[in-house]
């Protein structure tokens, strides 16, 4: 096999962090227990944030320390994966929101919008100041305190060079 004959080739890179991802069902069950079973040791049978989607249907405030506090490793998983949990975690507050509205008054299936859920954290975590932030903390969650100055969403740009030319 020559690697010249115009193939696409792929490596394995050794990306170590794939070994420990959880099964996605099984991601989605634990994070819709935290959203109908959670509450606080210092309330009484509170479920705090079942009753928080059930009031604003369309996003859902986490605390990240109740997040941790139930199952350590969701909430690890929020804070070293963010754009694979929290894509199950809208999942998750969605499905809670058709199991227990499933049919409207007239007994036709309800359909739901898609559930934001916003993440914060009562308790601070990960850098402690905008020059500790490291490479190894890309694409992960940071909390930084201070003051907002500017923010811009990052812009991407791919194209083929071959196409300008008028090659495909």
């Amino acid at each position: 096999m020559a690697f010249d004959e115009g193939g696409i080739y792929y490596a394995f890179q050794g990306d170590e962090d794939q070994q420990d991802l959880r099964p996605r069902e099984q991601t989605i069950a634990d994070f819709k227990a935290f959203i109908t079973k959670f509450y606080p040791a210092n309330q009484q049978q509170t479920f705090i944030y079942r009753d928080k989607l059930m009031k604003n249907q369309l996003s859902l405030e986490v605390d990240l320390v109740h997040v941790r506090e139930f199952n350590q490793e969701l909430g690890d998983g929020l804070e070293n994966k963010p754009a694979e949990y929290l894509p199950l975690f809208e999942r998750a507050a969605k499905e809670v929101l058709q199991e227990d509205h499933q049919l409207t008054s007239e007994g036709e299936e309800q359909a739901f919008e898609d559930v934001q859920v916003l993440l914060l954290s009562s308790q601070p975590f990960g850098p402690q100041g905008m020059r500790s932030i490291t490479s190894a903390r890309v694409s992960q969650l940071v909390q930084i305190s201070g003051i907002v100055t500017s923010a811009s969403k990052q812009k991407v740009s791919t194209g083929c060079q071959g196409k300008a030319e008028g090659h495909t």
